[in-house]
């Protein structure tokens, strides 16, 4: 923005200086910011944000707009605008954003623009901890807001009438907050790959005979999900078999064991990931996720502040590290013969899977 070249630079007309300033990240994240402190200013002091306003005016003037915003952005761009994931994703980013981009204006040099993480740090941090003390604070005032207002003795809002109206604001406000401050406690993720569903048979082989067959999950580069209709006899650490159609058998070991059995693969040929890495992208497996409804996503979001796992299993025991020639590929093109064709086998085939690995070493 201070750039020669930038709208502040020489040689442009005043409107145009105005067009080109980023202030998108700054509108964006005071809008944010006034739709949390608002109603916590107006309940604790008393400060009216319209005046000459009654209950009757939000109703018939303040909701029909927010409607026909909302409304108009999810006709034009259907199940690609979610409403409340693009209001909770604003709100957390503006703990980050907005301090940046207020400091930018008055120090825009020696100043890192650092607001999400990339690569390897991404994973470093588990939990946000100021964005936690700020959503718990605000949600800490806005209820004490409310509790305070509830008693016609220690009122501080003078239009008695309006507090009905803020308190069901401030509600939604606290639901917002709250979710925002789950994002900032996040899981360890088990598997940092992208997921596509399976749609062919994978078999799944236990060292001590456990087999089971199933079409429905997902598989991603570093493991699988497969969701079966009883509970396996599988424990978690196992070592494991997988069949994967059009790619071969991947060993693995098991991470998760019951209904839905999680398995890491643990690659021992590199010819055996590049053929995985061919089925996932280029075969016959489903890589264009479907978009659910405006609906449906913000059930499943509200669902997460009761139905979340916080509870974290226990590391598994890793394979034993094989020797590597290269840690990289050499700069050669190489071409991949197709696995032998695995068709779907009954139980009893797969049962002498495991004597026949055992012949052939």
């Amino acid at each position: 923005m201070h750039l020669k070249l930038g709208p502040l630079g020489p040689g442009l007309k005043l409107h145009y200086r105005f067009m080109f300033l980023p202030t998108a990240w700054i509108t964006q994240g005071l809008q944010s910011v006034f739709t949390i402190i608002t109603p916590i200013m107006f309940l604790l002091l008393g400060l009216v944000p319209m005046t000459g306003v009654d209950v009757n005016a939000l109703i018939y003037y303040l909701v029909p707009a927010l409607i026909a915003l909302v409304g108009g952005i999810t006709l034009l761009a259907p199940r690609l605008y979610y409403p409340l994931a693009a209001q909770i994703l604003g709100m957390f980013q503006t703990f980050r954003i907005l301090p940046v981009a207020l400091q930018a204006l008055f120090r825009p040099k020696g100043l890192i623009f650092k607001v999400t993480p990339k690569g390897a740090n991404a994973g470093s941090e588990s939990w946000q901890k100021a964005i936690l003390i700020a959503a718990i604070t605000l949600i800490g005032l806005t209820a004490a807001g409310i509790a305070i207002n509830m008693s016609p003795d220690h009122r501080i809002v003078e239009d008695g009438s309006l507090v009905g109206a803020v308190a069901f604001w401030s509600a939604i406000n606290m639901i917002l907050l709250l979710l925002v401050a789950m994002m900032c406690l996040e899981r360890p993720r088990m598997r940092g790959e992208e997921r596509f569903p399976i749609i062919q048979p994978v078999s799944i082989l236990g060292e001590r005979g456990a087999i089971v067959t199933s079409s429905r999950g997902d598989i991603s580069l570093s493991g699988l999900g497969l969701d079966i209709a009883a509970t396996g006899d599988f424990t978690i650490g196992e070592r494991v078999q997988v069949v994967v159609p059009d790619v071969g058998i991947v060993r693995g070991i098991v991470r998760r064991a019951d209904r839905r059995i999680g398995v890491a693969f643990d690659f021992q040929s590199e010819q055996l990931r590049d053929r995985l890495i061919v089925a996932l992208f280029t075969g016959r497996m489903i890589n264009t996720g479907e978009r659910p409804s405006t609906l449906s996503v913000a059930l499943a979001m509200l669902q997460r502040l009761w139905s979340a796992r916080l509870d974290v299993a226990p590391a598994p025991v890793a394979f034993p590290s094989a020797e590597m020639v290269e840690t990289r590929l050499s700069p050669a093109t190489r071409v991949f013969p197709p696995a032998p064709k695995i068709t779907p086998v009954q139980q009893d085939d797969i049962a002498l899977l495991p004597q026949r690995l055992s012949k052939t070493g």
